[in-house]
């Protein structure tokens, strides 16, 4: 039996997108008002929300299992790590120029 998740993965991409733009909102708020960051939040919320959006824009981005040629697969996969380096990239960015943190 398939899971909900596993039958709507745009429901699922978007939830991740969701959870990655919380990350991100409690993290600034953090940093406002405690003057602390936590750096995996800083990093990771960017990324969650990149990776979440793109998979609503399609699912064979997070679901390489179901793709059938080893060409389409791959494609899935650099996309999959140009996503997670540019929302790593974005979340340095904005510790550095916004908070400036590091």
């Amino acid at each position: 039996m398939k899971s909900f998740f596993a039958a709507k993965p745009r429901i699922a991409s978007l939830i991740l997108a969701l959870i990655g733009f919380v990350l991100t909102y409690v993290n600034y708020r953090t940093v406002l008002n405690e003057h602390n960051f936590y750096p995996m939040l800083m990093l990771f919320g960017p990324v969650c929300v990149l990776v979440g959006i793109a998979g609503a824009i399609d699912p064979r981005v997070l679901n390489q299992t179901a793709i059938q040629t080893n060409r389409t697969r791959a494609i899935a996969r650099i996309v999959l790590v140009v996503l997670v380096v540019a929302g790593m990239g974005i979340g340095w960015a904005t510790a550095h120029f916004w908070y400036h943190i590091w």
